[in-house]
C-alpha cells in the first residue's frame, strides 16, 4: 500500500466518524459563522472513543473492530434522528462553502505534515518507542486498563501489571488504527499528522469565529466583506497556534551558547549563524525545566499526552466560547403543559445557569483530558468555572439594568438575578461539574496510582521549611529563580499580545461603558 493511500484512508476514517456526529456539533455551535464544522471530527472521536472504552472499562464490550462498528452504527441512528427532529430552515442555512474549505484546509495539513514525517518515519529516540510501545499495548488489549508493556501476563509471569500512564491519548490513537485497519507503524506517524492538522485548523475556526461574533454583535447587517477578513484572522491563528513558538529565536543572530549554558544575548558575538543554532534549546532556556510548544513537538514526533491532548483542549475553549456568547435568557416554562423530564432539566438549568447535557458533556471532556494530560484537566476545569461566575455576572447586570430602565422584556416571564444567585449559580454548576469530571474518569482513577504525592512550592518562607499542608511541601532547598530576560525571552511575545488587548479592547470598553453606561463587552 502506498504512502498516499494510507494517508486517504486515515482521512476517510476521520471524515466518517465527524460526520456521523454533524447534527450534535452545528446543533451546538449554531452561532458560529462555521457552525463548528471542524470540530465535528474531534467530538465524533472522543464521544464514541469514549464510549468504546467506557464499556470496555466495565468489561461490557471487546475493544474489537466489530464493537467499534457496531457502536458507530448506533450512533449513527442517534444522529439521523437528531437529524430529522431539525428546523427545516436550520437545513437550508448550512454554509457548505465553510464546510468544504474547513475541509480542504484539514486535509491539506495531514497531507503536508505527513509528507514531513515520510521524509524520516523511523519510531527510535527520545520517548517515540514508549509511546509506540503504549498504542501497540492498547491494541492488543481485550478490556481497559490495558497491559503494561514491561511488565505484561505471560506464560513465564503470572503477575502482570496494567499501564500506570495518562494514556487516553495513546487510546485515541489505537481507536483509529484500530478503525482504520491500517498499521500502527504508519498510524504512528499518521498521528501525529492529525495532531498538526487539528492543532492548525481548531484555531483557525476560535479566530475566525471571535471576529464574526464579534461582528455580528456590533452591527444588525455585518458587511458580507468580512468574511475576507475572518479568513485572513482565521488563518493568523491557526499560524500562531501551529508553528509559533518563543523569542528563542533571537539567538539565531548570535554566536550562539553551548547547550545548557544559556547566555543573555546582548553578551553574545551578533551575526547570522543559523548552523550553531539548537532549536531544542528554546523548550530547555531556563534550566530544570520543559516550556515546549506545539511545533517542537511535532518536529520530535513523540506522541505524548501534552501532544494528544490540544485538539480537546481547542474543544474546550470552544465549548466555553459557545457558552459566553450564547446569552439566551431563561424563562419559566408553563409547568402545566409541561412534562415531567421538562421541568427537571428546568429545575437544574434554574440552579445552575447551564443545561444538564452541557455540564454532562463537559465534564466527560474534562475527565478525557485529566486521562490523557492530567493538569490540563484541572487548568480548564478552573478556567470553566471562571467562565461560568462570568456569565451569571453578564446576568446580573442585565436583569438589573431591565430593571431600572423597564422595557418589553420586563413581563416577558424572564428571571431576575442578584449576586447571591450568580454566585450561587456558579458555585451549583462547579459543582455538579467537578461530579461529572469525577464519574466520567472513575475507571480510569481505581486502577491508576499517581506519580507524585503533592505540590511544592518554590521559594517558600523560612517559617515554613521542611512542613506540608495537605499536598502543599514546603521543601528545603527549592529555590530556582529565573533572571527577567529569560523569562521576557519565553513570554514577551504573549505579553505584547496581552498589552496590546488590554489597552486596544478592554480599556476603552471599560472608558465607553462607564462614560455612556452601557454593557462592558470583552
Amino acid at each position: 500500500m502506498s504512502d498516499s493511500f494510507s494517508v486517504i484512508i486515515w482521512w476517510l476514517t476521520i471524515f466518517v466518524v465527524g460526520s456521523i456526529f454533524l447534527p450534535i456539533t452545528t446543533s451546538i455551535f449554531r452561532k458560529f459563522i462555521d457552525r463548528g464544522y471542524i470540530f465535528t471530527k474531534v467530538v465524533g472521536i472522543l464521544i464514541s472513543s469514549y464510549l468504546m472504552w467506557l464499556l470496555g472499562s466495565l468489561h461490557l464490550l471487546p475493544f474489537t473492530k466489530l464493537t467499534l462498528i457496531v457502536i458507530l452504527l448506533g450512533l449513527s441512528l442517534l444522529s439521523m434522528y437528531l437529524m430529522s427532529k431539525k428546523n427545516k430552515d436550520d437545513a437550508k442555512s448550512v454554509p457548505w462553502r465553510w464546510y468544504i474549505f474547513e475541509e480542504i484546509l484539514f486535509f491539506t495539513a495531514l497531507s503536508f505534515w505527513s509528507y514531513v514525517r515520510a521524509a524520516e518515519p523511523s519510531i527510535r529516540s527520545l520517548e517515540k518507542f514508549m509511546d509506540f510501545g503504549f498504542v501497540n499495548s492498547i491494541l492488543r488489549t481485550t478490556y481497559f486498563p490495558p497491559l503494561d508493556m514491561w511488565l505484561t501476563k505471560s506464560p513465564d509471569y503470572a503477575g502482570g501489571f496494567a499501564i500506570n500512564y495518562y494514556y487516553f491519548g495513546h487510546y485515541i490513537a489505537a481507536f483509529l488504527t484500530k478503525l482504520s485497519g491500517l498499521d500502527s507503524a504508519i498510524t504512528y506517524n499518521l498521528m501525529i499528522a492529525t495532531l498538526f492538522a487539528f492543532t492548525f485548523t481548531l484555531p483557525f475556526s476560535i479566530g475566525a469565529n471571535l471576529l464574526h461574533l464579534l461582528n455580528k454583535e456590533d452591527s444588525e447587517r455585518p458587511d458580507p466583506r468580512m468574511n475576507l477578513k475572518i479568513i485572513i484572522v482565521g488563518l493568523l491563528a491557526a499560524f500562531l497556534v501551529s508553528l509559533g513558538g518563543n523569542l528563542h529565536t533571537l539567538y539565531v543572530f548570535t554566536s550562539g551558547y553551548p547547550n545548557d549554558n544559556p547566555q543573555p544575548f546582548w553578551q553574545l558575538e551578533p551575526g547570522i549563524h543559523p548552523e550553531r543554532y539548537w532549536y531544542p534549546n528554546a523548550t530547555r532556556f531556563i534550566p530544570f525545566t520543559i516550556h515546549e510548544f506545539p511545533i517542537y513537538s511535532f518536529v520530535v514526533a513523540d506522541l505524548h499526552g501534552h501532544v494528544s491532548d490540544i485538539p480537546l483542549v481547542m474543544l474546550v475553549i470552544a465549548l466555553l466560547l459557545n457558552i459566553i456568547t450564547n446569552r439566551k435568557k431563561q424563562e419559566q416554562p408553563d409547568r402545566q403543559n409541561s412534562s415531567t423530564m421538562q421541568n427537571i432539566f428546568y429545575e437544574f438549568e434554574n440552579h445552575t445557569s447551564f443545561s444538564l447535557p452541557t455540564l454532562i458533556f463537559l465534564g466527560v471532556l474534562l475527565a478525557s483530558m485529566y486521562m490523557t494530560n492530567a493538569w490540563d484537566g484541572m487548568i480548564y476545569m478552573v478556567l470553566a468555572g471562571l467562565v461560568f461566575f462570568y456569565v451569571n455576572l453578564q446576568r446580573v447586570i442585565l436583569t438589573n439594568k431591565e430593571q431600572i430602565n423597564p422595557g418589553p422584556a420586563k413581563d416577558s416571564g424572564q428571571i431576575k438575578m442578584t449576586m447571591f444567585d450568580a454566585l450561587y449559580k456558579t458555585f451549583s454548576a462547579s459543582l455538579f461539574l467537578l461530579f461529572f469530571f469525577l464519574l466520567g474518569n472513575l475507571p480510569f482513577s481505581l486502577n491508576f496510582k499517581p506519580f507524585v504525592s503533592g505540590v511544592g512550592v518554590l521559594c517558600a518562607p523560612k517559617s515554613l521549611l521542611g512542613k506540608s499542608l495537605g499536598p502543599i511541601l514546603f521543601e528545603v532547598g527549592k529555590c530556582q529563580k529565573s533572571p527577567p530576560y529569560q523569562l521576557a525571552v519565553l513570554w514577551g511575545f504573549f505579553y505584547f499580545n496581552v498589552m496590546g488587548y488590554l489597552l486596544l479592547v478592554i480599556i476603552p470598553n471599560i472608558k465607553n461603558a462607564w462614560l455612556n453606561k452601557v454593557d462592558f463587552k470583552a
